[in-house]
């Protein structure tokens, strides 16, 4: 469990830093961000910021690379964080859909060190 909230500490610095990136256009006929794309790039953004705290430069390029795999742009989840910021109902409900998907990883990965273990 302190692993989860340290996760979330840590993507939430990354949040600032992403708001540097925020003066980037988003394409034309880009589609707006849900609560179902961002939970799993949010995720995978909160690890790859776990896994690489001590190098901005590759945590920039791991960052680069899971927003071009989930294809999504750093403007629609930075859209999608700001709308959120602004409904805090909401946003209540989205940070639980995080911990659960954390949560849901860090069983897998217990399961699989276990498994390897045998």
């Amino acid at each position: 469990m302190k692993r989860i909230f340290l996760i979330i500490i840590i993507v939430a610095a990354f949040s600032m830093i992403s708001a540097s990136f925020a003066g980037e256009k988003t394409s034309k006929g880009e589609k707006e961000l849900n609560t179902e794309q961002f939970v799993p790039l949010y995720v995978d953004l909160s690890i790859a910021a776990e896994q690489f705290l001590e190098d901005s430069l590759k945590l920039a390029e791991v960052q680069d690379s899971i927003f071009a795999a989930h294809k999504i742009s750093r403007k629609a989840f930075d859209d999608f964080r700001a709308k959120m910021d602004s409904e805090p109902e909401k946003w209540t409900q989205v940070w639980n859909k995080i911990v659960k998907e954390l949560e849901q990883r860090d069983k897998e990965a217990t399961k699989k060190k276990m498994g390897k273990k045998k």
